[in-house]
């Protein structure tokens, strides 16, 4: 693929990014106590949370539950544990408050610890990809950048294993863009040997919704409508601008028709998520391995929504932040998967057991006994 294409849409879509400063600034009207930070963190999410109707917390039934436990003797480590029981049920699983107690900096990530399990393996991390994956790929083929491997199973199926969706973000070096545009290249254009493509979005911790199409779009020869979304565009909960059809477009420089296994788990996020439901609904793909993360919708405005902007982060009176998507994303189907997860249509666990015994991962294999032989 040019580089010079790769470039125009990394221009395009950095441009239709930039959006205007948020209007809304009225917590200074909050004092910095305990009970002005609380009301300034309640009310602050009755305005600008994005999943009120959506989402089953009762919010007004919260501020009754707390407010009597907050006083202004109330410690920074109370008042966060507070507020960590009072998000516990939110839906937004890209939801998260920064904080800081005692001069050391915390998170609260509900949508972490409520969607995953504790004991998560963790093993399926970059140095797997990297070494065992690598090897595995026909010399000649194989190819790797930070977390980033793609190349040729025994010189019959394209696989290519994305980390996360930094790809614009690394543009900046020449040699950076040489390997993406390549990666883009092989994916896009498959040589005649090839039978089957797998998508590794394994792991893949999300990033940037504006690359969706630059690795969907290779698999598609039309324009597809791969859900819609709307923001809201005032303080109160319920008001929301139109629906707004997420489309996602094919690469003019080449179109890979051959069947694609996406493999996904869950630390599938974001908007590794929007690839492996975009692609679902193609009917040469199949998706393969656990229910994704659940946290769907952006965080970031995109160029449509620079109007709407009663959604999204903000800062309480003592400097911690609270961070929200600012969007409602409804797949195709018409449902939301926002706090779910997208179940794949081949279920597969991942076999802990079998992996730390033999090394095999019986995800890639099932992916492999899809493809056509």
């Amino acid at each position: 693929m040019k580089i010079k294409y790769f470039l125009s849409i990394f221009l395009l879509l950095f441009t239709l990014g930039c959006v205007k400063e948020d209007p809304f600034v009225e917590f200074d009207r909050y004092s910095n106590t305990p009970t002005g930070n609380f009301q300034a963190f309640w009310d602050g999410m009755s305005r600008r949370y994005a999943f009120w109707g959506y989402d089953p917390t009762n919010w007004d039934a919260v501020y009754d539950k707390y407010i009597n436990k907050v006083t202004d003797e109330t410690t920074d480590a109370e008042l966060a544990e507070i507020f960590d029981e009072m998000v516990e049920n939110l839906i937004d699983c890209h939801y998260k408050i920064e904080i800081e107690v005692d001069g050391e900096p915390k998170l609260i990530v509900p949508g972490l610890v409520k969607q995953k399990d504790l004991n998560y393996h963790y093993l399926l991390d970059d140095n797997y990809f990297e070494t065992t994956m690598f090897a595995r790929l026909s010399p000649g083929t194989r190819k790797k950048f930070n977390g980033f491997v793609y190349g040729a199973i025994d010189n019959k199926y394209q696989y290519i294993r994305i980390p996360q969706f930094n790809i614009f973000g690394n543009l900046l070096d020449q040699n950076n863009l040489q390997f993406f545009s390549d990666m883009i290249e092989f994916m896009a254009n498959p040589a005649p040997q090839y039978k089957g493509v797998i998508l590794d979005l394994r792991e893949n911790v999300g990033g940037n919704a504006d690359e969706v199409t630059l690795i969907a779009g290779n698999f598609l020869d039309k324009e597809l409508v791969v859900g819609e979304s709307r923001y809201k565009y005032g303080s109160n909960r319920n008001e929301f601008g139109p629906w707004i059809p997420q489309k996602i477009y094919p690469n003019p420089e080449g179109y890979n028709p051959l069947p694609v296994v996406v493999l996904c788990n869950g630390f599938t996020i974001s908007a590794a998520e929007r690839v492996t439901m975009a692609l679902s609904l193609l009917p040469q793909v199949t998706v393969v391995g656990e229910t994704t993360y659940g946290a769907q919708s952006v965080v970031s405005f995109g160029s449509e929504a620079r109007d709407f902007n009663y959604a999204g982060a903000f800062n309480l009176p003592n400097g911690w932040n609270v961070s929200t998507a600012v969007e409602v994303y409804r797949f195709a189907d018409g449902n939301l998967y926002e706090g779910i997860g997208f179940p794949p249509d081949v279920a597969v666990p991942f076999d802990v057991n079998l992996f730390k015994t033999t090394g095999r991962d019986n995800q890639l294999e099932r992916a492999l006994q899809i493809l056509p032989k």
